[in-house]
Parts: structure tokens; sequence; C-alpha cells
């Protein structure tokens, strides 16, 4: 990470690492997760791994997008019809059974988290540190550095945390 004449690191160039960094422990754990544990659930209502890794890329592909103002890669690139899937759903309160039969094509939509996360970086570039303090959008209560970080980051970090946790339900051991 570059750091300024002091030594100090930017809020904009951290947020980007940490962004790198989630994208990097995904690749690595979605690449161990068996095609038949992607859609298992631990009981009927519960969220499987499948829904927790497409919300929350789901998720940063609207925060990114909300706070850079550009498309949703989801309907501007036509994953949402790739995949067979809703435009506007971001998988926040679903029912049990349309979490029991949510399913969509893994290699299709591995290519759309790529593409999310190809954006993001780039994306992120064009902030400036005063762009951090903005509101995130018209009346929001979060700036653009809240949403950014507690609104997508810390939400990856804890759906992680959750995918991990199934996986191990069914005997994965994560990596020392």
């Amino acid at each position: 990470m570059e750091r300024g004449a002091g030594g100090e690191v930017h809020a904009v160039q951290l947020i980007q690492q940490e962004f790198a960094n989630a994208h990097h422990a995904l690749r690595e754990d979605m690449a161990e997760v068996p095609p038949d544990w992607l859609f298992w659930q631990p009981e009927p209502g519960l969220n499987h791994i499948g829904f927790l890794f497409w919300h929350l890329v789901r998720d940063e592909d609207t925060v990114v997008s909300w706070v850079t103002h550009q498309p949703e890669l989801w309907v501007s690139a036509g994953w949402h019809e790739r995949l067979g899937m809703d435009a506007q759903e971001q998988g926040t309160g679903l029912d049990p059974a349309t979490m029991a039969e949510f399913r969509y094509d893994p290699a299709v939509f591995h290519q759309y988290a790529e593409a999310v996360w190809a954006r993001t970086g780039p994306s992120l570039e064009k902030l400036t540190e005063e762009d951090l303090d903005r509101a995130a959008w018209k009346d929001s209560p979060w700036n653009i550095g809240q949403q950014l970080v507690e609104g997508s980051l810390c939400h990856a970090w804890v759906h992680l945390g959750e995918i991990r946790y199934v996986m191990g339900l069914r005997g994965w051991r994560f990596r020392e």
C-alpha cells in the first residue's frame, strides 16, 4: 500500500486494500466449497452458502454503484437475466420458502462476482478523502466512508464468517 510523505496511510487506500483482502478471502474460501454444499441449509429457513455469497456480492455491487454514481452491474450488464433472477432483489428478509428454492448457476455467478470485484478497486481510486465525508446519497444519515466500511466491507466479513461456519458444520476446517 502506498503511503504519504509522512508514512501515513490514506483512508481511500485503506478501504481499497480491505476490499481486495475480502475478495481474496472469498475467492479462496468459495473455491473450497463442494458443489453439494452450496445450497445446503443447516435447517429450513436458514441461509445457505450460495445465498450468503450472492447477497454479499450484490451488496458490494449496489454500494459501490451508489457511492461512485455508476449503474449496478447486476442490471446494466444483464447479470440478473443471465442468472434468471430479479433485477431488484438484494436478498434482505427472504422468506423460508424462497430461501429453500434459491438457486443459480455457480459458474455464471462467479463471473459476476469477478466483474464486481474488478470494478470496485478502480472505482474507489476516483474517490478523494473529502468524498468519504459526503452523504452516501441524498438525505442519507451515512457518509460515503461509512457506507463503504460499515455497509459493505463489514457486511461482507460478517457473511464470510457465516459461510465459514456453515462449511464447518459440513466438516470443513479453516486453514491456519
